[in-house]
């Protein structure tokens, strides 16, 4: 039963505009940012001469993690309505009367909107890709193409924020029955963030700092912090030590919050 919700919860997605719009607006984000930082609009962006590669593994990271963060407002939309369309048209107590399990309903519900939302993310690098190779970028500040950067970028940063935030999302509009809930848990979120950054910032603990941050730049940071430019044009970013322990903490505490789901949502027929 895992496999029929899941694909009809896909189906559901590639049959509505909105999903193509959706992706149609990220990559066109994707590619305004690669082409303005490549120099296409050298009267506004003054890049030219400058010194840093900006398609560098540290440039791609930079620039793909920080749009990533613009589709958590989208959130709601897509993974609290997962569940919320059920609510809304009030077939939650006829779904839950059919012979499949809590986790196949969850697990479905939330894996297919979150697959919606990593495809609609990857439309970003593939923008940025685009607009860094436009006629009339700067050549002087793009390097070339190093697929490991968008990889690396994607798995070690992008999907396990996802998750996370999918998750707290889900939570959310699972408990309340409302999206708006689900937005203004975005905002809070965003919020609470940027506030325990500034705060974290001025600690003498770069560990616990680099450790607490659910976004990860800190513990990125926490290496590249002090490179030269010549470093950040040309080394790969580094995956051990507090990345993978920061990395590890958050996917748990994701876990956490959906494991919370699955525990409280009361099944009438099965629990």
């Amino acid at each position: 039963m895992f496999s029929t919700i899941f694909k009809h919860e896909l189906k559901y997605w590639f049959q509505k505009p909105a999903f193509y719009i959706y992706l149609a607006i990220f990559a066109g984000i994707g590619i305004l940012t690669g082409a303005s930082s490549a120099g296409i609009f050298d009267s506004l962006t003054v890049s030219t001469g400058s010194a840093s590669i900006v398609n560098s593994p540290i440039g791609i990271t930079g620039a793909f993690f920080g749009l990533s963060t613009l589709i958590f407002f989208l959130f709601p939309s897509i993974i609290g309505l997962s569940i919320y369309r059920d609510y809304k048209s009030n077939m939650h107590s006829i779904l839950y009367s059919y012979p499949f399990s809590k986790a196949h309903y969850l697990f479905a519900k939330f894996l297919s909107a979150m697959l919606i939302v990593f495809i609609i993310v990857l439309s970003v690098g593939i923008g940025l890709f685009i607009g860094f190779r436009l006629p009339g970028t700067n050549n002087e500040i793009v390097g070339s193409f190093k697929i490991w950067s968008y990889i690396y970028t994607y798995f070690v940063f992008i999907i396990p924020n996802s998750l996370l935030f999918g998750a707290i999302v889900f939570a959310v509009v699972t408990f309340t029955r409302n999206i708006s809930a689900g937005f203004i848990t975005v905002v809070l979120l965003m919020f609470i963030q940027g506030l325990a950054s500034n705060l974290l910032s001025d600690s003498d603990n770069k560990f616990l700092a680099a450790m607490l941050n659910p976004f990860g730049g800190d513990a990125l940071e926490y290496y590249t912090k002090y490179w030269t430019v010549a470093e950040k044009n040309e080394l790969y970013l580094p995956f051990k030590g507090i990345i993978i322990y920061n990395r590890l903490l958050w996917l748990g505490v994701s876990s956490l919050v959906f494991g919370f789901v699955y525990k409280k949502l009361k099944f009438r027929t099965l629990d």
